[in-house]
């Protein structure tokens, strides 16, 4: 069994001396266990279970989505490992962690290491950006199945993934709530011919009610005033945007296996149903749950089977209205991009991606308006034609066109024609 069940609901008072911080005390919920795997970049400060700082890595703060990863590893598996992907910090960390294994190395070997020596089952793939494609690739080659949170590994690089796991017989199990909604709905059915299409919810982030003129004049921190989710600067410009549902509709794609004209996305301000498959009989079926995500960390960690866990859940008596609205293409032209990639195929969803980073970076830089965002990676798309994927370094080399044409975009002084 690749979970030590033992660990499941513990009572805190038969706690063995491990304790969780404070800011975890609330959702972990007096389940403890250590954890077999860490992969972990871009942390200058990391909480652990026992209270020790890990310091050293790159930026300088700890996203509250990877605390959530970090706390569910410390729920789920039986022993810690902790692997940098910075040297500098080894020792440090080695001084810190006494009761730990620590190595470092880089990010390729190090993956590969832990991989074989522990002879994973399942590989929590939650890397930030292109980093995260290639750990993904040696962890199926290793025939580990991946619960996927890292974008990039599909909207970048879905022809090579996808295929790569069907050859080696591993399962990529989504971990973002939408594509996790629709994995757990799509059980209903025997074969994908009987699915009519695919919907993810969306949101509609901070400027839901906004004017297309409004979000013209919209500021940095206008755009980092989500409504709903507590998340980085990028992905609440993205939810700003559209454009991760955009990425979410591409990652769907390769999933799933579905064409541009079989997968839609849907405002839903409340965020309660994260997904819906429509079956050719005229049958829907829906994913509810709390906007939490540790409900489908969960599920993808203990697929197929299912346990009480931490997360918040639905109170029913509480709940009056499940608002839906189509989305506004003028305003949120990502979705009609994301068909666009969806149906050129090749390096489109590589040039997306990149562009897309070039221009949220510039907009959080206060180098262009809000939508521009859209416009930068319209243009790149436009520039930047699509080409076969059939080797990382056709991604790498996709990328890296569509960064550079989508910065010299970002240095002009007005990337968009207009904004009425």
């Amino acid at each position: 069994d690749r979970f030590n069940q033992n660990a499941l609901p513990l009572l805190r008072s038969q706690d063995d001396g491990f304790h969780a911080p404070s800011d975890l005390d609330a959702w972990l919920g007096g389940l403890y266990a250590r954890c077999t795997l860490a992969s972990l970049t871009n942390c200058n400060t990391l909480r652990m279970y026992n209270y020790c700082v890990v310091r050293g890595f790159k930026s300088t703060v700890m996203s509250r989505l990877q605390e959530i990863f970090i706390g569910m590893f410390l729920w789920a598996f039986s022993y810690f490992v902790l692997v940098l992907f910075n040297w500098s910090a080894l020792f440090s960390c080695r001084k810190a962690c006494s009761d730990l294994s620590v190595i470092a190395s880089d990010q390729d070997s190090g993956f590969l290491y832990l991989a074989f020596v522990y002879s994973f089952l399942l590989v929590l793939a939650a890397m930030v950006g292109a980093a995260g494609i290639e750990p993904v690739l040696e962890a199926i080659a290793l025939g580990c199945d991946v619960a996927l949170a890292n974008k990039e590994a599909l909207v970048a690089a879905g022809s090579i993934v996808m295929p790569a796991a069907a050859r080696a017989g591993v399962r990529i199990i989504p971990v973002d709530s939408e594509h996790n909604a629709l994995f757990q709905c799509l059980k209903a059915s025997t074969a994908m011919d009987e699915v009519r299409r695919v919907v993810l919810t969306a949101s509609g982030g901070p400027f839901r009610m906004r004017s297309r003129s409004e979000m013209a004049r919209a500021t940095v921190d206008d755009a980092l005033a989500h409504p709903t989710w507590r998340m980085g600067p990028k992905v609440t410009i993205d939810s700003a945007s559209l454009m991760n549902k955009a990425l979410e509709l591409i990652e769907a794609h390769w999933l799933f296996g579905l064409g541009a004209e079989r997968i839609d996305a849907i405002i839903h301000p409340q965020s309660i149903v994260h997904g819906f498959v429509e079956y050719l009989d005229g049958s829907v079926l829906a994913q509810l749950s709390p906007p939490d995500m540790r409900t489908p960390i969960q599920q993808a960690m203990c697929d197929p089977q299912r346990f009480d866990g931490p997360s918040r859940k639905l109170d029913f008596t509480a709940l009056r209205s499940l608002d839906f609205e189509p989305v506004d293409p003028e305003r949120f032209p990502a979705i009609t991009l994301a068909h666009h990639v969806i149906s050129a195929g090749g390096s489109a969803g590589a040039v997306l991606n990149a562009a897309n980073e070039i221009a949220v970076r510039a907009f959080l830089d206060r180098r262009i308006g809000f939508l521009d965002i859209a416009e930068v990676v319209r243009a790149t798309l436009d520039a930047c034609h699509p080409c076969p994927v059939a080797s990382l370094a056709d991604v790498r080399s996709a990328d890296a066109a569509a960064r550079a044409h989508a910065e010299s975009l970002t240095r002009l002084p007005t990337p968009t024609r207009t904004h009425a």
